[in-house]
């Protein structure tokens, strides 16, 4: 014959303390999670922002580029008229050119876009600088190149 064992009360389920302390494990695992998540999105949207900013730096010099192989008497007169540095905001990319530093947006984005030009004789120095401000603040990507005149 079977013996039929008698359990206790206090041998039935869980203790209050067992609960508590895995409702603190869960807590700490769901909050490891949610932080990656946030830092996970932050990176992203950096690394988009990040490229799309180096992607108007190099439309903007290749822009210039253009304008100093179509003529480049003329685009002395727009750029670099004498020795010396100019500020240009470069929002829309047509001539005239802003003069001054750049607080317009690119059309339809959170970027703004200056060229720092410096010419010394017949060398243009340019600097094209992209920024734009997200939840960790001011961010830029910056472009540099030299121009001459490759025809002479």
């Amino acid at each position: 014959m079977k013996k039929i064992k008698a359990y206790r009360y206090k041998d039935l389920g869980q203790s209050l303390f067992e609960v508590i302390v895995a409702l603190a494990l869960i807590g700490i695992v769901l909050t490891g999670i949610v932080a990656l998540s946030v830092a996970s999105i932050r990176n992203a949207s950096f690394a988009k922002n990040n490229a799309q900013a180096n992607r108007y730096a190099q439309e903007a010099i290749e822009w210039i580029r253009r304008q100093r192989d179509a003529n480049w008497d003329q685009f002395l007169n727009n750029f670099a008229p004498t020795n010396g540095m100019f500020n240009y905001c470069l929002s829309n990319l047509e001539i005239p050119l802003t003069t001054g530093s750049c607080t317009v947006f690119i059309s339809g984005t959170i970027f703004t876009r200056e060229l720092r030009v410096q010419r010394s004789g017949s060398t243009v120095d340019l600097t094209v600088t992209v920024s734009w401000t997200d939840s960790q603040g001011r961010r830029q990507v910056v472009n540099q190149t030299r121009l001459t005149n490759w025809r002479r």
